[in-house]
């Protein structure tokens, strides 16, 4: 790399390939409760589960779902798949704040 630019464009792949990066993308797919999903699964609708969310986010750097959801997994206390994800999110008590407060947590 022979100047600034090369590095700071290398700079900007790699924090787009991150796990962060993802978990922030996916954290902002479902910033508002009007497009978060929890409890029953709303077919009619473009609402999103936290699972679905991270799979979303991760579609343009595939390789990083698995440590996206492992991540997300860890600070929820769930079994790392997408089925524990799920569980978690569908869960009756949760709340979308909840879900914003484990994707920072998990950023």
């Amino acid at each position: 790399m022979s100047d600034y630019s090369e590095i700071l464009h290398w700079e900007r792949e790699q924090e787009a390939n991150s796990v962060a990066s993802v978990l922030r993308r996916a954290r902002a797919l479902v910033d508002t409760p009007e497009k978060w999903c929890g409890g029953a699964v709303r077919y009619t609708t473009l609402l999103l589960c936290s699972a679905t969310a991270i799979g979303m986010a991760s579609r343009e750097c595939g390789s990083l779902c698995d440590a996206a959801r492992e991540r997300f997994s860890s600070v929820i206390g769930a079994p790392n798949s997408i089925n524990g994800i799920w569980k978690w999110n569908d869960a009756p008590e949760r709340t979308h704040a909840e879900v914003l407060a484990a994707f920072d947590a998990a950023i």
